[in-house]
């Protein structure tokens, strides 16, 4: 299922990386810290890498073995260094068009990191 559904979003719905974070809190629940913690690496390669592709049919779940996990990532679409793209908020702080990676790496407080970390 896309993150969409969980989500409750339509086609024009706006949603940053910490709202779907939550989302994968409530959907995953048996692997909750493993899917996180994979999503949080998902981020920082699609900023690294300019991904521009980054809407919510390319984020789901996979039902396995009767429970749900975050789906393998697919469908990354790099950009030429250097260039701004319009790219997913990773939360209501971000500012996709002037995004500093060190975020990634400073401050818990800048990302959902505190939820990896648990």
């Amino acid at each position: 299922m896309s993150a969409m559904t969980p989500m409750g979003l339509g086609p024009q719905s706006s949603a940053t990386y910490e709202n779907f974070a939550d989302t994968i809190g409530q959907v995953t629940l048996e692997a909750v810290s493993k899917d996180l913690r994979e999503m949080f690496g998902r981020v920082a390669f699609t900023v690294l890498v300019g991904s521009v592709d980054g809407h919510w049919r390319n984020h789901g779940f996979l039902r396995i073995d009767g429970v749900w996990r975050l789906r393998p990532l697919f469908d990354v679409n790099l950009t030429r260094a250097g260039s701004r793209v319009p790219s997913r908020r990773i939360n209501d702080r971000d500012a996709p068009s002037n995004r500093d990676v060190r975020l990634f790496i400073e401050g818990r407080e800048n990302l959902f990191w505190d939820r990896v970390c648990d």
